[in-house]
């Protein structure tokens, strides 16, 4: 199943990040200031009072084959402001697995939250449970691009040649067109590296909670086909649900 990257509006952006804060509006003051600037940039965007914000970013997915498994999202920028992404796959001898990108590009503003979807295929007989993790550089742009939804960090289980979906929902964040610090900015790169945590002789093997109940392969919870759980909750439920992870 084909997805397309999407841009939403920042209202169930703002309800995520906010449970991550916090609850029942009780959020530390730096991200309540931070969520507070996010929603006036945007208001005003749309007021057309804020000349030059519209600055748009295009991001492009591609794909490479290689050694170790990494995901590279590259940013390129040139004298017109347009911002191009470009991922390069890398097959890791120690992990199993494809990733790749679904979508070929998206387009997004600063502000705007956005959403793109990477596939993994483990393509070992038995379940394989992998850890990623990710670095940005150069190291003064890292503080603008902010990742609200994501797979890093936590542990994801393929069962033995299982095929998941992965979301990533960033934006990225307006201050970024204010920085002197950033006018000379040619070039992005966020990249995800996976590492086996654990393989498995028992292709059926499924863990369990305390409950008995079986833990789905993925700590994201994201179905083999269609919109993952947590989408679906910021789109019907205007973002009432899940908790996010703010990276």
């Amino acid at each position: 199943m084909t997805f397309l990257g999407l841009a939403y509006a920042s209202a169930p952006l703002y309800r995520l990040a906010c449970q991550e804060f916090g609850w029942s509006g009780t959020i530390n003051p730096k991200a309540k200031k931070k969520l507070e600037e996010l929603a006036a940039f945007n208001e005003n965007r749309e007021n057309k009072s804020m000349p030059g914000h519209n600055r748009k970013f295009l991001v492009r997915f591609d794909s490479r084959t290689g050694v170790g498994v990494c995901f590279f999202l590259c940013v390129v920028g040139n004298k017109d402001n347009i911002f191009f992404f470009h991922n390069f796959l890398f097959v890791c001898a120690n992990t199993p697995w494809d990733f790749y990108p679904v979508q070929n590009y998206v387009v997004t503003r600063a502000g705007e939250s956005t959403l793109a979807f990477f596939t993994a295929h483990n393509h070992d007989n038995g379940p394989v449970s992998a850890v990623s993790t990710y670095t940005v550089l150069p190291f003064k742009a890292a503080r603008y691009f902010i990742k609200v939804q994501c797979f890093c960090f936590e542990e994801q289980r393929l069962r033995g040649h299982e095929t998941v979906d992965m979301p990533v929902l960033f934006f990225i964040d307006p201050a970024i067109l204010n920085d002197p610090k950033m006018t000379d900015l040619d070039e992005i790169t966020l990249s995800y590296v996976f590492n086996a945590s654990s393989f498995e002789d028992d292709p059926n093997q499924e863990e369990e909670d305390e409950d008995g109940n079986k833990i789905p392969a993925l700590g994201l919870n994201v179905p083999t086909s269609g919109e993952p759980t947590w989408l679906k909750d910021v789109i019907q439920n205007n973002g009432q649900q899940p908790q996010p992870q703010i990276m």
